[in-house]
């Protein structure tokens, strides 16, 4: 009788190992990889155009490797913001995207990887424009969604960080030569001037 009790308890100490070691693996996996996205970003008039030049910044703060050369996996996304009554929302007009460190190599843990971006907005500005969303989100597949999911959620399986900030609206008189008065016609600087 007491062997049979020694050998129950095997089992349970036996199970309580590979418990731990499948806790531990899956804890590894989902914070040992981490990201630490972060975007800057500044406005600035030139050849009769404004140009949003991003700075997006990954820091790699786990003990994994971010497997970032995936197309998309850095995604940088300027998106219009419009009035809309007392609020604000996106425009789906003149959204534009950049996938960046696309042929870099992966971000090894704790390094940081930058890099710059810009992205053209013609003018003139439609009038219920107010500024611009700039967004970095980072994308990184996750291995352990291969134990439990279909071939499809597996193939789409990632985590994500991302950040954000907002930039406003030039006001009238960065974009145009003169003051506007009401019922004048603005020209924007530098549309008159040759190339």
């Amino acid at each position: 009788m007491t062997d049979h009790l020694l050998n129950g308890s095997n089992v349970v100490e036996d199970a309580a190992v590979v418990i731990s070691a499948l806790g531990g693996a899956f804890a590894i996996s989902r914070y040992a990889r981490r990201a630490s996205p972060t975007v800057k970003a500044v406005i600035n008039k030139t050849n009769g155009r404004l140009v949003v030049a991003a700075r997006p910044v990954v820091h790699n703060p786990g003990v994994l490797k971010l497997d970032v050369r995936r197309e998309g996996s850095v995604l940088v996304t300027l998106t219009p913001r419009v009035e809309d009554g007392d609020q604000s929302k996106d425009s789906e007009n003149g959204v534009q995207r950049r996938a960046v460190f696309v042929d870099d190599d992966d971000i090894r843990a704790g390094e940081t990887a930058s890099t710059s971006t810009i992205f053209h907005i013609g003018l003139p500005l439609p009038a219920d424009l107010i500024g611009w969303r700039v967004s970095l989100i980072v994308e990184v597949p996750v291995w352990h969604a291969r134990l439990h999911q279909s071939k499809e959620s597996r193939d789409n399986a990632v985590r994500s960080w991302q950040d954000m900030i907002f930039i406003p609206r030039p006001s009238d008189s960065v974009l145009y030569d003169a003051e506007v008065r009401d019922g004048e016609k603005a020209t924007p600087k530098g549309f008159d001037q040759p190339r």
